[in-house]
């Protein structure tokens, strides 16, 4: 609370968010003020009086209203420049450049700007004591296909699967096969983005430098058209050649 002469004024929260939010609200209090020079005058004064302040309070309200919306048009800015500088902190994506790689938990990865696959084989034989058999041999494979997007959370399945297998020549073979089923991702540095992930892959609704997607229409090849001039030319060309034609048609009847 701020006091004054013959006032006290309640902020209730004045506060300014850079592009975001603006708060002003103020309550005036004057309970306790002198009145002595004012309940000497006449009413008809006093009502007078009280419309011209009022105008004059009208007044400074629209000139407030005037500088909040001309912060609105600033914050507006602000809030296109923050997003932009957002938009440019994103870093570049990771990748192993469509080349396999193996990590020391022995887990493969392939991937590029737009696709990631993991795929891991492992020997989980072990002996069981409750079986006649006693050693059981035993092959798991793991496989997963995901997005590879440079934002947080930007990785989504997209397919993959656990299968256990009785010896590992099953198992490897399985493997290769799922992985020659997803070959095709892996062609390009930065494939072409399905509609379904485009937003993975954008930011502030501006789509990362490098990529393409399908959810945006591709570039109109470039038709080189006829200016008016040279059709026009066209068209006398081919009216100078009906024209010909027609003369030496003529001529050919004369002579005749």
């Amino acid at each position: 609370m701020e006091k004054y002469d013959d006032y006290d004024v309640l902020d209730f929260g004045t506060s300014l968010i850079p592009g975001a939010q603006i708060k002003i609200e103020h309550s005036v209090s004057s309970e306790k003020a002198d009145l002595s020079d004012l309940i000497s005058r006449s009413a008809e004064d006093l009502q007078a009086l009280r419309e011209e302040s009022a105008a004059s309070e009208q007044k400074a309200y629209e000139i407030i209203l005037s500088a909040v919306h001309q912060w609105e048009k600033q914050a507006a800015f602000t809030q296109r420049i923050d997003r932009a500088i957002q938009y440019q902190r994103i870093p570049a994506v990771q990748h192993t450049s469509n080349e396999w790689v193996q990590g020391e938990d022995g887990e493969k990865t392939i991937s590029n700007m737009v696709y990631k696959m993991t795929c891991r084989i492992k020997d989980d034989s072990h002996w069981d004591l409750w079986k006649s058999q006693g050693y059981k041999p035993c092959w798991s494979v793991r496989w997963g296909v995901y997005t590879n997007s440079p934002k947080r959370h930007g990785s989504v399945g997209i397919a993959g699967q656990t299968r256990v297998f009785k010896d590992q020549e099953s198992a490897e073979k399985y493997l290769r096969g799922r992985i020659k089923a997803y070959a095709h991702l892996f062609t390009e540095i930065s494939p072409q983005i399905p509609k379904e992930y485009d937003e993975l892959f954008r930011v502030n609704n501006q789509l990362l430098p490098g990529y393409r997607s399908e959810a945006e229409p591709a570039p109109v090849a470039h038709q080189e058209k006829a200016s008016v001039l040279e059709k026009l030319s066209t068209v006398k060309s081919h009216e100078k050649t009906a024209a010909s034609k027609i003369a030496d048609k003529k001529k050919e009847d004369i002579h005749r």
